[in-house]
């Protein structure tokens, strides 16, 4: 069921997500009013943080059934390193992704700009989280099933297990990334 809800949410972010390039890129040509825009951003943010919570509650109640726990998750992990798990991988990885760069989106979609130069920048910014929403729902969907369900799994990566900053390394590094996104979509 967890999967399932994840995999909706993916779907659901690909939509608002390509909707969002699409009606941002009719206030760009037509000066059309950017408020529908606004929300189909907040709805893609909305989504992103769907799928990264249902994740994380997949990993936190030990729902091997679930590709993601099953492969990076364990019954003999504590709560702070199975809270970590989800940027343990590359599939939890993109998920982080996504929400911190939906993040950015929502942040630059109500920012003051010069109206032609914010619609244009968001149609970048919204094409971006597109891409990576169908990356994750197509190619790398942490929400497939598993059959049959494993009864305990191997745990995350063991980097992030040695060093407690390993916990907050890897969303500070996207959060630098990702910001870059914003004056590339300026520019």
């Amino acid at each position: 069921m967890l999967g399932d809800l994840g995999t909706a949410g993916l779907a659901a972010g690909l939509s608002c997500a390509t909707l969002t390039a699409l009606l941002w890129l009719r206030v760009a040509l037509l000066a059309t009013p950017v408020r529908p825009a606004r929300v189909a951003t907040t709805a893609t943010l909305l989504a992103a943080a769907l799928a990264c919570a249902v994740l994380e509650v997949a990993l936190l109640r030990r729902d091997f059934s679930v590709r993601f726990v099953a492969e990076n998750g364990g019954r003999h992990v504590p709560v702070h390193d199975t809270l970590t798990s989800l940027w343990s991988a590359l599939d939890g990885s993109l998920l982080l992704w996504l929400l911190v760069l939906c993040g950015y989106a929502a942040l630059l979609a109500h920012r003051r700009l010069p109206p032609r130069l914010q619609a244009y920048a968001m149609v970048v910014v919204s094409v971006v989280a597109a891409f990576f929403f169908a990356l994750s729902s197509l190619a790398a969907n942490p929400f497939r099933d598993v059959h049959p369900v494993p009864l305990d799994g191997p745990g995350p990566n063991p980097l992030l297990q040695q060093h407690p900053a390993m916990a907050i390394h890897p969303p500070l590094l996207y959060a630098g990334y990702l910001g870059l996104v914003v004056p590339f979509a300026l520019a």
